[in-house]
């Protein structure tokens, strides 16, 4: 699904310019997501794979917890700036 949306036929892709950011928080394979990042990277964006995490008798109740991977300080600007809720 990612794969379609991101490079099919009018895909995300096609407006990917100079510092945007892309983040795929779907549980995708290591090998489409390099492919991803390559291609975002190419024209110019940033790319960050946060898939959710497993829930554990730590996780607050109502809360989602991603592991974001990318670069530093795409992730910490991009996924971890200073959102209402978001925590690092």
């Amino acid at each position: 699904m990612v794969k379609e949306v991101l490079l099919g036929s009018d895909g995300v892709i096609e407006s990917v310019s100079a510092n945007s950011l892309i983040i795929d928080m779907g549980t995708t394979r290591v090998t489409d997501t390099r492919e991803f990042a390559t291609r975002v990277e190419a024209k110019g964006g940033h790319y960050v794979d946060a898939p959710a995490l497993p829930q554990t008798a730590q996780t607050p109740a109502n809360t989602t917890v991603f592991g974001p991977y990318g670069p530093k300080n795409v992730v910490f600007a991009g996924v971890c700036g200073k959102k209402a809720g978001v925590t690092c």
